[in-house]
C-alpha cells in the first residue's frame, strides 16, 4: 500500500516542526549558511521555531532530513554535530570534483594563496585527472569559490566520503590525500574498497 511506502504522507505534525521547515527555507532562500554546527542550526533556526527540546529537534530534524528540506547524519559520527540547511549546495560542492572537464577547467589561479607553485598545480591536477589522487590542496583550490572555513572544508570531505564519492587515502605523504575511484582508469584491484 502507499501508506506503508510513504509512511509520512498525510501523517500529522506539530505546528513547531512546519515553521523550522519555513526557517530552513528562508535561510536557504536568503543564501545563509549551507553548512552549519548543530549548535547554531538549534539557536538559529530550531529555538525560532520553537523547538528547545532537544529529543523534539533530533525528531524534527529527521524529518526533515526525510523529506529533503536539509540533510542531518545523526548516525555517522563525523557528520553528526553538522546540518546541511541547503542540499542542492551539496550537488554544486560535487560538481566541482566530479566533472568531464578538468583538464581544460581546472587552472592555476594566483590570487590563490597557498604555497602551491604552478609546476606543484600541474603535478597534483595530473595525478588526479590520470590516478584519481586528489589532494588537499588541490581540492581546497576547486571549492575556493565556496568560501569553506577549515571545519566546513573538513565536513565536505567527510560527506564525500559518506556518499562514497572519495576515500582517504593512507596519510604516508606530506599532505592529506583523497581517492576518486571515478577518475581510475583502470578497475580498483579486489579488496581495495572497505568493507562494510
Amino acid at each position: 500500500s502507499d501508506r506503508s511506502a510513504f509512511p509520512d504522507v498525510g501523517a500529522q505534525f506539530p505546528r513547531s516542526y512546519m515553521v523550522l521547515r519555513d526557517e530552513v527555507r528562508m535561510a536557504r532562500a536568503a543564501g545563509e549558511r549551507p553548512i552549519m554546527e548543530w549548535n547554531e542550526y538549534r539557536e538559529k533556526l530550531a529555538r525560532p521555531a520553537g523547538i528547545a527540546d532537544g529529543g523534539a529537534l533530533s525528531t524534527a530534524t529527521d524529518l526533515m532530513h526525510t523529506l529533503g528540506e536539509l540533510l542531518h547524519y545523526a548516525d555517522t559520527e563525523e557528520l553528526s554535530s553538522t546540518v546541511f540547511p541547503n542540499p542542492s549546495f551539496l550537488i554544486d560542492m560535487m560538481k566541482y570534483v566530479i566533472r568531464h572537464d578538468h583538464e581544460e577547467a581546472l587552472r592555476m589561479d594566483p590570487a590563490f594563496v597557498d604555497g602551491m607553485t604552478p609546476a606543484v598545480f600541474t603535478e597534483a591536477k595530473q595525478n588526479f585527472i590520470r590516478r584519481g589522487i586528489l589532494s588537499h590542496r588541490l581540492l581546497r583550490r576547486m571549492w575556493a569559490p565556496l568560501g569553506l572555513t577549515d571545519s566546513q572544508f573538513e565536513r565536505l570531505v567527510q560527506l564525500l566520503e559518506q556518499f562514497e564519492i572519495a576515500l582517504s587515502l593512507p596519510d604516508d605523504s606530506v599532505e592529506p590525500r583523497l581517492l576518486v575511484p571515478s577518475f581510475l582508469r583502470e578497475p580498483l584491484p579486489e579488496g581495495a574498497w572497505p568493507a562494510d
